[in-house]
């Protein structure tokens, strides 16, 4: 138990403060680009303009983005056995609960996962939509096929 909890303690103090500032950084790029520059520049030159000023947008925000995953998928098997957890506990008292121990584990780290492959997306879509909706038709498709192997992977494989 102390184990865990020093893990935990640890992945907090060395990789949530990085995490948090490169994450709050890419927040900040997309917003400020699709609520502010985005449009703007879809007013000043409507044709290529808006193209230019999403790839920049992409580049930046991948790029913070990509420093923080690092530092979320490691946060990420803590918390999720914590709460996978807490949610057995509960689950013990009620005899009508379909998952147990590690399986309540597993479906947690798959629908945790699943949330953030969609999220990422959902936060990729005005930008990717600026370069080709075909390409976004295509990244949804394999967005979708990926949760549902995550899902698969880890619920119904395992």
């Amino acid at each position: 138990m102390r184990d865990r909890e020093a893990a935990l303690r640890f992945i907090i103090e060395n990789y949530l403060p990085d995490m948090l500032i490169n994450l709050s950084t890419a927040i900040l790029i997309w917003l400020f680009g699709v609520l502010f520059f985005i449009p703007t520049a879809s007013s000043i030159e409507p044709s290529n303009l808006p193209i230019l000023v999403g790839l920049i947008l992409l580049v930046a925000f991948t790029f913070f983005l990509s420093r923080s995953i690092k530092g979320l998928l490691t946060l990420i098997p803590p918390l999720v056995d914590r709460l996978a957890k807490r949610i057995a506990q509960e689950n013990r008292n009620d005899r009508s609960a379909r998952f147990t121990g590690w399986r309540t584990e597993k479906f947690i780290k798959a629908l945790v996962y699943s949330a953030l492959l969609v999220a990422f997306y959902l936060l990729y879509m005005p930008l990717l939509n600026l370069i080709s909706v075909q390409i976004n038709g295509l990244i949804l498709i394999i967005v979708i096929l990926w949760v549902l192997w995550i899902l698969l992977k880890e619920i119904v494989l395992t």
